[in-house]
């Protein structure tokens, strides 16, 4: 004998457990905008009493009917045949989304000023254990405290009790609150970008928080000049649907300005940032990621792979209800595993293009870099010009204690350090600073050693550009060398 069995109030308490930050609940609620046809999302935070936080779209709209099976778990099944531009799944995310931030959640719709709205308080449903939701009359809509703002036609959600995520008691709340949305938007200009910026394929959509647009952070640089790219290509697979990959090297950090490094490396750095980047339809769920197919590591950290896949594909990528958990399936992995070893040499290349870190064998590099059992290591080179004119002025003792010198400053290289600053921020991160006195000593050397090979002025020129400290102050050398060459 086969039974009904109503779930328990307390699943609902459970789910605010999911694993929702304020960023991906924002992002969820988002996806509800966007798959209704909204183009602008508006999110607000008044600093008033009691907080509250107010997400407004001008999307279709919904019928009460509709409205109330939005607020009914997983009302729609995941295997439900969706549009391409729903960018949901279980019939869950809404919902799970806000009661992990709040306890009470309002939705109102308008639809030609036809206006519906209800609210779900979980204080009451634990009261009370039993499910209710509270239908909302056109006198209770007029008296919510943004009203006003709710479109002719579209959808506001109301968070209110923001346990979640601040102490009300707190004479700081308001701020905490402005703060965590305020983070919160770095997140979206990512996730979003694509919706943002109008590409190809994708709505357009304006998402404005506390009265300011966001901006798109593309992670490829895709409009810069010097930002590498592979052919996209396409992975078929069969009934559901296509995988497009396209793999990106952004330009060398000395290509960028200081606000553009920081900007492409994140608030996480450059190391996290490598990677695959997931696209479902169009939004971003993924970043930061190898699937296991490769290691962070310094050198690739300009290396970024686009991946975008039809909302038909969950099933086979394994897509949870976050939308922040992915598999590749197997025919995929091994073709990403192709593009990560095709990429890695590039990425390499120009990571490490810097003049300071120079192969054996370069014009007077500063720097060696020797390779022994497996083991790189980087040494001050003796024979530098500079370094070789100096010793010949000295005694044997003096020679002696100049070699252990320059060997303990190339021992003591602090590696880690300098691979923290440059995964984070490589564009803050160079040499030591050196006056014209310094350049003009560096300079009187090469030029002397040049001009005993036969080299003049223009050659020494062109081959120290990439060389630093010349290629920084490569006009002071251009000026001192040409005074040189006319003596």
């Amino acid at each position: 004998m086969k039974r009904s069995i109503a779930p328990s109030t307390n699943l609902v308490l459970s789910l605010r457990d999911m694993g929702y930050t304020l960023d991906t609940a924002l992002a969820d609620v988002i996806d509800n905008s966007i798959s209704s046809g909204a183009t602008r999302v508006e999110i607000m935070a008044p600093p008033t009493s009691p907080l509250r936080v107010t997400i407004t779209d001008n999307g279709h709209g919904i019928t009460e009917r509709d409205l109330l099976n939005a607020l009914t778990l997983a009302y729609v099944s995941p295997d439900a045949v969706r549009l391409s531009a729903d960018l949901g799944r279980y019939g869950m995310g809404m919902k799970t989304a806000s009661w992990s931030q709040c306890k009470r959640l309002t939705i109102v719709s308008s639809i030609d000023n036809v206006r519906h709205g209800a609210t779900i308080d979980l204080d009451d449903i634990r009261l009370h254990e039993q499910w209710t939701t509270e239908v909302l009359s056109n006198a209770e809509i007029d008296a919510l405290p943004d009203a006003a703002c709710l479109p002719t036609t579209g959808t506001m959600l109301i968070w209110e009790k923001l346990d979640r995520l601040v102490n009300e008691s707190d004479e700081k709340a308001t701020q905490d609150l402005a703060s965590k949305l305020n983070q919160a938007a770095a997140h979206l200009e990512l996730v979003f970008h694509r919706f943002m910026a109008h590409e190809t394929g994708h709505p357009q959509i304006e998402i404005w928080l506390n009265g300011r647009q966001l901006q798109p952070y593309d992670p490829f640089s895709s409009k810069h000049p010097a930002t590498q790219r592979l052919a996209e290509e396409t992975i078929r697979l069969g009934a559901a649907g296509d995988v497009r990959v396209q793999a990106f090297t952004l330009p060398h950090h000395s290509k960028l300005s200081v606000e553009e490094n920081t900007r492409q490396g994140g608030p996480d750095g450059y190391l996290k940032n490598q990677g695959f980047y997931l696209y479902r339809e169009g939004r971003l769920i993924l970043w930061g990621t190898w699937f296991r197919l490769t290691k962070h590591h310094p050198s690739l950290n300009l290396s970024r792979i686009r991946v975008d896949i039809p909302n038909t594909m969950d099933d086979e990528w394994h897509i949870n209800i976050l939308k922040a958990s992915a598999q590749p399936p197997r025919k995929v992995r091994d073709r990403l595993k192709q593009i990560i070893d095709a990429l890695g040499s590039p990425s390499r290349r120009i990571y490490s293009q810097r003049g300071y870190l120079q192969e054996q064998g370069g014009l007077y590099p500063v720097w060696l870099q020797r390779q022994s059992a497996g083991r790189i290591s980087y040494e001050l080179s003796d024979t530098h010009p500079l370094v070789s004119k100096f010793r010949a002025g000295l005694d044997p003792a003096q020679q002696r204690d100049f070699r252990a010198l320059i060997q303990l400053i190339a021992s003591a290289i602090p590696l880690d350090a300098i691979t923290v600053s440059l995964s984070n921020t490589p564009g803050n991160v160079g040499g030591g600073a050196i006056d014209e006195d310094g350049l003009s000593a560096t300079l009187d050397s090469i030029w002397e050693r040049s001009r005993s090979v036969g080299m003049d002025a223009d050659e020494l020129l062109e081959a120290l550009s990439v060389y630093e400290p010349f290629r920084s102050n490569i006009e002071f050398a251009t000026e001192y060398l040409g005074k040189k060459s006319e003596q």
